[in-house]
């Protein structure tokens, strides 16, 4: 009797279903640390958002504003009433915002000094906001003064 070269169909059929399997857990592992770094992103952004919105009101001497709007899960700087600079959290980063802040929007007023106006801010206490995307979620504390803490 003579044996062929090459490999049974049993032989073949468990080397992919192997391959299969070790591939969906790579993907989901993937998925997994996509959606962590989405969320890092997100947060990074508004804390770069928010540091902006500081040296727009401090170089052009005047307040400029940041409004958080957690149902159109944006941000924007607006100075006088027009809107500088926008992002979208869940169209550009997949991204949902969501906060603790009894008010939307969330708006923080920096003077031309570099620091939260608290009269025209719409919060006087300790606010925390969310960056989730699937079940990662960061967050950071915005301070009364408009600080940003994490």
């Amino acid at each position: 009797m003579t044996r062929r070269a090459g490999f049974t169909l049993i032989e073949l059929t468990v080397t992919i279903v192997v391959a299969g399997l070790i591939l969906s857990l790579v993907g989901r592992a993937l998925g997994d640390v996509q959606r962590r770094l989405a969320a890092q992103q997100a947060m990074k952004t508004f804390e770069a958002l928010q540091a902006r919105t500081r040296a727009h009101a401090i170089e052009r001497g005047t307040e400029v504003d940041l409004v958080l709007d957690t149902d159109g899960d944006s941000a924007s700087i607006v100075l006088a009433g027009r809107v500088l600079e926008t992002i979208h959290f869940r169209s550009e980063l997949g991204v949902d915002v969501w906060s603790n802040a009894s008010s939307n929007p969330v708006t923080v007023c920096m003077n031309p000094r570099g620091y939260g106006d608290p009269s025209c801010m719409s919060f006087t206490s300790v606010i925390n906001v969310y960056f989730g995307a699937g079940s990662d979620t960061v967050s950071l504390h915005m301070l009364p003064l408009g600080q940003i803490v994490r």
